[in-house]
């Protein structure tokens, strides 16, 4: 694990954009690799005469030659960040350098990994947290869009901490972002990660659930209000712990998104606020017009009463200041022919969903027009792999489908476990004494407290025989994964 930013020893270098023979020419020297993208990958820099580290995206040159939208999509994220990197809440773009095997973003390292990685360790938020996140997060995005630029990429693994105490973080990866003119330009095209993405983004999608592609179904045009679904969604996860809309396959997703119809899902929202609550439904509307703007939504009551009589942050102010012009002007796009616009229903509120929703798991864009060229700095420190992320998503799709009501944090807390790597009848039992598992050689680990009370509330429905026909051997399925990913050291932390 790389170890906090040190402070500069020298005066940091300003800003610089330059062509050299090689990324050493320019002054850096690469080290480990901390993540991976379809056509980059971030590694470790450090400048070489003040010994900063930077998270280093190495973007190869062959392949954007190859793809001018890729090229275009690496043109925009450059100019977006060279831009919108002052504010406090996004990354900071130092410089790019461009050699003819690859062009080099040399960026802030953060520190305090994925926001998506938190939610699966904590399982969920407290409001009081969640608040004060969701302030930085509108405020980068107020300012982003002050400035014509429409994220379209927003969630939680593109949200970053700046270090371990995660408290403050910042919004990255511009990669699939657009330029926008409000009032002048619309948005075309299907942009994102089908769980956060907004409906009318979605109705750029080409799969249909029930069968082949509909050639004649409408595309909906779509400005800055896509990102503030996006939000809506986040906040919903940070305060419970999985998305307000789950679907096994994509296209069922997606069209599930598309209806709008979610809940708030008993007993998991019982202790949260209506404010809270409103907030949600008002960013989660159907009608893109009815979405709050990010400068709106800190004004709301549940953002801005929550501030202890606290003023909005003062970045907050920044970026509802008059605009600057945009980074570019668009392209003129073709026009469409005059269609009357897709009537849009609003479902009615806290319609029930007929599957349960899903743990937080991240899920791929299909690559429509613009591929995903420039994966953001990597969180520096490991957290569940794959494998182990999907597994407690299934965990807690089983106990919301078989088991909804819940045991009290201290009957769970009081309550021990065990796994078990058995090939038949896996089951959790009453454990016996640490003593006694010591003898044997047991490796005990802290796994999520959300996790724990999943498993504990199925493991009590099977030892009462309430689990329901087939589904007892699914969860023995997932029993055996899960004691591999933990004996694998994939999930929990061990304690001696």
């Amino acid at each position: 694990m790389v170890q906090t930013v040190p402070r500069a020893r020298a005066a940091q270098p300003k800003f610089t954009d330059v062509t050299v023979k090689d990324i050493g020419e320019a002054g850096y020297s690469l080290g480990h690799t901390l993540g991976e993208g379809r056509f980059s990958q971030v590694v470790l820099g450090t400048h070489d005469a003040t010994g900063e580290l930077y998270a280093v995206k190495v973007v190869d040159q062959a392949a954007l030659e190859e793809d001018e939208e890729a090229s275009e999509a690496l043109r925009i994220e450059v100019e977006v960040l060279k831009r919108a990197a002052s504010h406090p809440n996004i990354i900071s773009l130092h410089a790019v350098v461009r050699t003819p095997p690859a062009t080099y973003l040399v960026m802030e390292v953060m520190n305090g990994g994925e926001l998506f990685d938190a939610i699966i360790a904590r399982g969920s938020f407290p409001e009081t947290e969640a608040r004060e996140l969701l302030r930085q997060l509108l405020s980068a995005l107020a300012y982003c869009h002050s400035l014509g630029v429409v994220h379209r990429d927003l969630k939680p693994e593109n949200v970053l901490f700046v270090d371990e105490g995660q408290t403050t973080l910042k919004l990255i990866d511009f990669g699939y972002a657009a330029m926008h003119r409000p009032g002048v330009d619309k948005l075309r095209g299907l942009s994102g990660t089908p769980d956060y993405v907004a409906p009318e983004v979605l109705s750029w999608y080409e799969g249909d659930p029930e069968g082949e592609p509909d050639p004649n179904e409408l595309r909906l045009e779509y400005d800055a209000s896509c990102d503030m679904w996006s939000v809506g969604v986040i906040l919903y996860i940070l305060l419970c712990g999985f998305p307000p809309f789950y679907a096994e396959g994509e296209a069922e997703l997606i069209a599930r998104v598309r209806t709008g119809v979610f809940e708030f899902t008993s007993p998991y929202w019982d202790s949260i606020s209506e404010d809270a609550k409103d907030l949600i439904c008002s960013c989660l509307s159907l009608d893109p017009a009815e979405r709050p703007t990010p400068a709106a939504a800190l004004r709301h009551p549940w953002v801005r009463d929550g501030a202890a009589g606290a003023p909005t942050p003062a970045a907050a102010s920044a970026a509802v200041a008059a605009p600057p012009p945009p980074v570019v002007a668009p392209a003129a796009a073709p026009q469409r022919a005059a269609t009357p616009p897709r009537t849009v229903t609003p479902p009615p509120q806290r319609a029930p969903v007929t599957e349960p929703a899903r743990e937080l798991a991240p899920s791929t864009a299909p690559s429509k027009g613009r591929p995903p060229t420039a994966a953001g700095v990597a969180p520096v420190g490991r957290a569940p792999d794959g494998g182990a992320v999907h597994l407690i998503a299934k965990i807690r799709q089983m106990r919301q489908s078989f088991v909804p009501s819940t045991q009290s944090s201290a009957q769970s807390a009081a309550a021990s476990l065990q796994l078990t790597l058995e090939v038949e009848g896996a089951r959790f039992g009453a454990a016996p004494s640490r003593a006694e598992l010591q003898k044997q050689g047991a490796t005990f680990v802290k796994v999520p407290r959300a996790l724990f009370h999943d498993l504990y509330a199925l493991c009590d429905a099977q030892r009462r025989g309430q689990l329901p026909d087939g589904s007892e051997a699914h969860f023995n399925e997932l029993l055996q994964s899960l004691s591999s990913e933990v004996q694998q050291g994939h999930l929990g932390k061990r304690v001696s």
